[in-house]
């Protein structure tokens, strides 16, 4: 998951490390050996810089257009399907997420099927550490791009992904777990496939545009100082994978 950034236009050492976005246990696996480079560096950078965090402008991303609510997306089967799936999982009922994007549900029933034995997220971990160090934080994103990258989403796409979700929960439910296990291993090709599964039908917005994004941020920002990234490990491997961005673009990049 770590990997020694390199360029020939500086001497600076800098450090890529892919993260997971949670706070079970398997996520903490490398924990001390990326402290153990967020010393070395001058400064640490998130895929968006975590204090420009916005809860309500989150939320009005987040909710549906004025007139549009989640009973006329879904069918009243659909929609009653879903609320009794929320109901015995999560004690919730569907219709307190009327005005709530599909992507919200999905994303909140994904994060239950992990268990939040960590009291932070790693990211979030990390990056509270980096501060308390004294080091410069950055993102390699902003906070508003990542809400209009979540935008760009279709709402018939994410209409779909909810309903697959619920059909196919059992199967979800052994993904998310493999996934886990898999960054517990270190096997960041394989979890790159299933990130690539998971993203179906928004791909090239989650994964692919963010990847040349980032992977070019990157390259230019450790040729101005030493940096610790940490990015989802999600985005590493793969043709169209920051990794792969950053050797297109003249960087050395050594896995550790």
């Amino acid at each position: 998951m770590l990997y020694q950034l390199r360029t020939k236009a500086s001497d600076n050492i800098s450090y890529l490390f892919g993260t997971m976005h949670l706070q079970n246990e398997a996520a903490f696996t490398y924990k001390e050996q990326i402290l153990a480079k967020i010393n070395e560096c001058e400064a640490f950078a998130t895929e968006f810089k975590l204090d420009e965090a916005d809860e309500e402008k989150t939320t009005r991303y987040m909710n549906l257009p004025p007139g549009v609510f989640l009973e006329t997306l879904l069918s009243k089967k659909k929609f009653d399907q879903i609320d009794a799936f929320l109901k015995a999982n999560l004690r919730i009922p569907l219709m307190a997420f009327n005005q709530s994007k599909p992507l919200v549900i999905t994303n909140l029933i994904t994060t239950s099927i992990f268990q939040q034995d960590m009291e932070l997220a790693l990211d979030i971990y990390l990056y509270q550490y980096a501060k308390m160090q004294g080091k410069e934080l950055l993102g390699i994103e902003t906070f508003d791009e990542q809400l209009e990258i979540l935008q760009k989403i279709p709402l018939e796409i994410q209409v779909k992904s909810l309903k697959d979700l619920i059909k196919n929960f059992d199967q979800h439910r052994l993904e998310m777990n493999e996934i886990s296990q898999l960054y517990a291993e270190g096997k960041t090709k394989d979890l790159y496939k299933l990130a690539k599964k998971s993203a179906k039908g928004f791909r090239r917005i989650m994964l692919y545009n963010r990847n040349a994004v980032m992977s070019e941020r990157i390259a230019k920002r450790i040729n101005e100082k030493s940096i610790c990234v940490a990015i989802g490990a999600g985005h590493l491997e793969g043709k169209r994978g920051v990794i792969k961005g950053l050797e297109d673009l003249g960087v050395e990049v050594t896995k550790i």
